[in-house]
């Protein structure tokens, strides 16, 4: 018997083909997850991202980070995410992930590792603190985005930047200098620099975006495009780092550590350490020993944090400034002797800081700590015998327990990181980001001041991506109407003869004559430096 002919596009075919072809567009469609709008008849054809095939796997990371051409610059990074890995998928399951508009793909460059610094950090001739924050962001960025991708050279970072698109470049400032600029003409780089963000520890502010000879400055991005280690000036967006309790059982804490790996920061500070031993043993974690007390040399993490555990004390000698050690310290239950700095450190008295590109003024090791309300952190002139020894002995009476605050932990990491991913955008104007939207007071400031102070005083976040909102109102009485924004509160301060500056765009810009009519948000309580509007919960 001749078997049954069946018409398929024009052609004929036998039963076993057209089973065949039917099985191999139904795995087409599996394959593809074709979507059928219920009100049309159109397929929209939606190409799976790693999010929806699988989940997320630290082999499958390990193997992002090992396509650069020098993966051993990566050893570091890769030991911390793999020891902290369980925590991270923990704190994934917590947060709410807003949907992506679409396939977010991402590059992430570590400028830094241009000049071998993986290399020097792990031989203690330069320090970890900015490893930490990067191996977060790596972490984070993987299980947020659909696509991720990693370099850490130049060879590269050119073949991907010429093969890829990236909605999102992750980099540092080294890596724009020195890097990028040299990969993009200056007609690419107008065009591609609304795709940066800047991991920039100590912050940008306004005039030195702007300035085109200074060696930090002059990239001309939005503000909001600088990403800090700790929360600093309102202008800038807060990447930060995390730190863990430590899942080990208590530990009997009978001695002081030494904040720094490099000896040197010690020499000034050598009677202030004496002074110490004599009531509680001082150690250290330095490149060379410092005679008198006993020193590990520098540590792995492992082990640091083995050392922490059975600390009492962590005491600060000036250097380095605002670091993470202390914030992990102070998760494991030690006390915190946080220098102060008087007058302030700043560009134009510290050495360190001539070039940074920041105005900012520096009143200790860890000024954030300046707003905690924990009992574990001493503010001391440690060049002072008698400040010394009163914080000393009421250190060594408490008993403190373990402390971090809800930003530095890894569900926070992950909230904001999620959520300038999906508002942020600075190629163009999202009119749905809740930057935008978030709720606005506007505010007179008085004479002088900058709209982070004013706001500060209300106990509010000056929200510098409203700014646009105010243009074109100067020298007259502003007619806060829903042309301007729908949700203006405005204050009562607010009257005729307000003089606004198209100029200003920064929350620490001020007139000297002048006011200025800042746009102030209600804080996030749990985030610095956002706007409680952004928060789903």
């Amino acid at each position: 018997m001749r078997p049954r002919k069946f018409m398929l596009f024009r052609r004929s075919y036998t039963l076993k083909n057209v089973v065949l072809i039917s099985i191999s567009i139904i795995i087409f469609v599996r394959i593809y997850c074709v979507e059928l709008d219920e009100t049309s008849d159109t397929i929209n054809v939606v190409h799976e991202s790693k999010h929806s095939v699988a989940e997320p796997s630290l082999k499958l990371l390990f193997k992002i980070l090992d396509v650069t051409d020098e993966p051993f610059q990566f050893h570091w990074i890769k030991k911390r995410i793999e020891t902290s890995w369980g925590d991270w998928i923990d704190a994934q399951k917590k947060i709410i992930r807003e949907p992506p508009s679409k396939n977010l793909t991402v590059l992430i460059h570590l400028g830094l590792f241009q000049y071998h610094w993986g290399e020097t950090a792990l031989s203690g001739k330069a320090s970890l603190g900015e490893l930490v924050q990067w191996s977060d962001i790596i972490v984070a960025t993987y299980l947020l985005a659909d696509f991720v991708d990693v370099s850490s050279n130049f060879k590269t970072l050119s073949h991907l930047l010429k093969t890829k698109y990236y909605d999102i470049i992750i980099t540092d400032i080294i890596g724009i200098k020195s890097q990028f600029q040299k990969i993009w003409n200056n007609e690419e780089y107008q065009r591609e620099k609304c795709k940066l963000w800047i991991i920039d520890s100590f912050g940008t502010q306004r005039v030195f975006n702007e300035a085109e000879n200074h060696p930090f400055g002059g990239l001309q991005l939005h503000l909001k495009q600088f990403f800090t280690f700790y929360p600093h000036t309102m202008d800038n967006s807060f990447m930060g780092f995390t730190v863990s309790k430590p899942s080990h059982t208590a530990c009997r804490k009978t001695i002081a550590l030494v904040y720094g790996k490099r000896s040197k920061f010690a020499d000034q500070y050598l009677n202030t350490l004496s002074l110490i031993n004599k009531s509680i043993p001082v150690h250290t974690t330095t490149d060379k020993p410092i005679k008198g007390f006993i020193n590990h040399g520098i540590l792995s993490q492992g082990e640091f944090q083995k050392l922490l555990c059975v600390a009492k004390l962590l005491i600060g000698l000036n250097k380095p400034y605002e670091g993470p050690t202390p914030m992990e310290a102070l998760a494991n239950g030690v006390i915190y002797i946080n220098p102060t700095f008087k007058p302030p450190l700043n560009r134009l008295n510290s050495e360190f800081f001539e070039n940074k590109p920041t105005n900012r003024n520096i009143s200790s090791q860890l000024p954030y700590l300046n707003k905690s309300k924990s009992s574990n952190v001493f503010f001391t002139n440690v060049s002072n015998r008698f400040d010394v020894s009163i914080n000393l002995k009421r250190a060594l009476k408490l008993h403190p327990k373990a402390f971090v605050p809800y930003e530095f932990t890894k569900k926070a990491f992950l909230e904001r990181l999620n959520i300038h991913l999906r508002n942020y955008r600075f190629c163009k104007v999202l009119t749905s980001s809740c930057f935008r939207q978030a709720r606005i007071y506007y505010i007179k400031s008085i004479i002088g001041q900058s709209c982070e102070q004013t706001c500060i005083k209300r106990k509010l976040f000056c929200n510098n991506f409203q700014f646009a909102f105010l243009k074109g109102h100067q020298e007259k009485c502003p007619n806060w109407d829903d042309s301007i924004r729908p949700t203006a509160n405005i204050d009562n301060s607010v009257n005729c003869g307000t003089s606004i500056s198209d100029a200003v765009t920064a929350c620490t810009d001020y007139i000297e004559d002048g006011s200025i009519v800042c746009p102030c948000n209600q804080s996030s309580k749990k985030h610095s430096n956002m706007p409680r509007d952004c928060l789903k919960s």
